[in-house]
């Protein structure tokens, strides 16, 4: 198991930095209803990680038997797959074992026109009726977001700058003392995860420098 994979955000405790964010959605998972929200920010600043997470901590479910959060890249996301999950015979018109369904978009700049007007059009109409909460990821640039669309959405803005940096390098810090049973980091370390000179942060990044650097000391052990 890589060291992603190992330290995957299983709950929204498990999520490091964007502490403005987890504020709103723990109150959320408190007292959950159906909604549209929209996480928007740099690669590798935690949006996939924090929709998942989210999901785990209102009680849903991936396994075979029972599934119910779900996750399409919006790229493929059709307007014959909105009234698949929207229509008449949608799951999300059930209440779940844990009480609620998640639909995950991933990088919903990728949304074609067509289909932009034809969920505006759903949220609008039929989410309050639904036991489902939509959770949307974007980078920055892509196609335009229809405003009438992105007014359905709750948006977070997530950081890749200096505070979410030194948030993710405390975590790296400690990660790396558990991997190596307290070798020094090497001399680079802060410069992990770092693109941009220096402006954007990403922990995606800087777990894949930390990889590289445990596999060399490996080697030269």
């Amino acid at each position: 198991m890589n060291l992603q994979q190992k330290y995957t955000p299983r709950c929204l405790a498990d999520i490091v930095g964007q502490t403005h964010v987890l504020r709103h959605l723990r109150l959320l998972v408190t007292e959950p209803h159906p909604c549209c929200l929209l996480f928007r920010g740099e690669p590798g600043t935690g949006k996939s990680a924090t929709a998942e997470a989210l999901a785990h901590d209102l009680g849903c479910y991936t396994d075979k038997w029972w599934q119910t959060v779900y996750t399409v890249c919006a790229a493929d996301f059709t307007v014959d797959a909105v009234r698949h999950w929207f229509g008449p015979e949608t799951p999300f018109r059930f209440r779940a074992p844990g009480g609620w369904h998640v639909l995950v978009l991933e990088e919903l700049e990728d949304l074609s026109k067509e289909c932009q007007r034809k969920c505006k059009d759903v949220f609008q109409r039929q989410l309050a009726q639904m036991h489902v909460i939509v959770v949307a990821t974007s980078n920055t640039g892509g196609v335009k977001l229809d405003e009438a669309l992105l007014e359905r959405f709750r948006r977070f803005a997530f950081s890749s700058g200096a505070d979410f940096a030194e948030a993710c390098q405390n975590e790296i810090a400690g990660r790396w003392q558990a991997e190596t049973d307290g070798l020094p980091l090497p001399a680079t370390w802060r410069t992990w995860g770092w693109s941009d000179g220096r402006t954007r942060f990403s922990m995606r990044l800087a777990m894949m420098a930390m990889q590289e650097a445990l596999d060399t000391a490996a080697v030269a052990a």
